[in-house]
């Protein structure tokens, strides 16, 4: 998706103008040319979407992993836009554990990813000035901490969820902690570019097991209407079965 589409699918409902998603994608250019991004632009314009077509459902924002806070500060302003508040969740101290994982697009192992302890780290302090700078920072919380110790105290029902954690054990805690919590019932995430995370994620055994169910939909956005199994480098969701993708993107 890009400018233009985005901008093109304003429903015209509430805020969902597109005087509001012309100022969304003016804000979002200004964030990652002055704020490290580790995503595509294009990605962003997928999430408010998500978020505009979904503001009458209640709930909050929620990232998991926001680094310097490049996709924390455009989620920010469209959580402005529909009366929502951010939560933040990271570590602040980079990645908890060093691995080697092979690209999904590599059957044959020639090529890995390598993930050192402390990659992607930031200070809070870092994150809260870009969003002050950068973002709508009133609108925004941190829960700083491990997801071990911050999930089961987390009691909100949020109706957006992003996952950039890079750590197959921590993603697939997220998504057994908030799974029956997501009121839109569709949850975003980044850990795909590896076959680990393919493989955990297309496990039967894991939603029967936590949720009795068998394995839901997957989709990339990349490729807009393109279901099937995560793709490599590309902003990917998950999706429960009554949940209508078409209708989405």
């Amino acid at each position: 998706m890009n400018r233009e589409q985005f901008i093109d699918l304003a429903t015209n409902i509430k805020n969902d103008t597109i005087e509001n998603r012309s100022y969304l994608c003016d804000t979002f250019d200004i964030v990652h040319s002055n704020v490290e991004c580790m995503h595509d632009p294009s990605e962003a314009y997928y999430m408010a979407h998500h978020i505009l077509y979904n503001q009458n459902i209640p709930g909050s924002i929620v990232e998991f992993g926001c680094y310097k806070g490049g996709m924390s500060c455009k989620l920010s302003y469209v959580a402005k836009l529909v009366g929502k508040e951010v939560v933040l969740f990271d570590s602040f101290i980079g990645l908890l554990e060093s691995g080697s994982y092979v690209p999904q697009s590599q059957s044959d192992n020639s090529i890995t990813y390598d993930f050192e302890q402390g990659m992607f780290a930031s200070t809070i302090q870092e994150t809260t000035s870009n969003l002050i700078n950068y973002g709508e920072h009133t609108v925004c919380s941190f829960m700083p901490g491990t997801i071990e110790k911050l999930l089961p105290i987390f009691d909100r029902h949020p109706s957006f969820v992003l996952i950039d954690v890079d750590i197959i054990g921590t993603c697939m805690t997220i998504i057994e902690k908030l799974w029956d919590k997501i009121t839109t019932e569709l949850i975003f995430f980044h850990e795909s570019c590896i076959v680990d995370m393919m493989n955990a994620l297309s496990d039967n055994d894991f939603w029967q097991t936590n949720f009795g169910t068998n394995t839901p939909a997957f989709g990339h956005s990349f490729y807009n209407k393109e279901y099937s199994l995560p793709n490599t480098n590309c902003l990917n969701f998950i999706a429960k079965p009554n949940v209508q993708l078409s209708e989405i993107f």
